[in-house]
C-alpha cells in the first residue's frame, strides 16, 4: 500500500481559515435562525432571506473544504462521491 501524500502547508492553511470562516457561518445561522418569527412581516422575510443567504454560503464553503481535500489526494474517490451527494443534499435540508 504506497504511503498518503502529504498536504502542503498552504492547502492546510486554506483549510483551516476555511474552516472558521465555516464556524463563523454556522453562528451566525443559528443566530438568524433563531429570530425568525420576532418581528413584523417584513422583518421575518428580511430575517429567512438573511438566514438562507448564511446557510447557502456555509454549504458552499463546506463544499469547497471538500473540493480541496479531493484536489490534495487527502479524499479518497469513494468518499468524494459520497461528498458530491450529501453536501448538497444536507444544505438542501437545512
Amino acid at each position: 500500500m504506497p504511503a498518503p501524500q502529504k498536504a502542503s502547508p498552504v492547502s492546510v492553511t486554506i483549510a483551516i481559515v476555511l474552516s472558521c470562516i465555516a464556524a463563523l457561518l454556522w453562528l451566525i445561522q443559528l443566530s438568524l435562525l433563531s429570530h425568525l418569527t420576532g418581528s413584523d412581516a417584513a422583518g421575518n422575510a428580511m430575517a429567512q432571506g438573511f438566514a438562507a443567504f448564511a446557510t447557502l454560503l456555509l454549504w458552499l464553503v463546506l463544499a469547497i473544504i471538500a473540493v480541496i481535500a479531493y484536489a490534495k489526494g487527502a479524499m479518497p474517490g469513494w468518499a468524494a462521491i459520497a461528498a458530491l451527494v450529501l453536501i448538497p443534499a444536507s444544505g438542501a435540508a437545512a
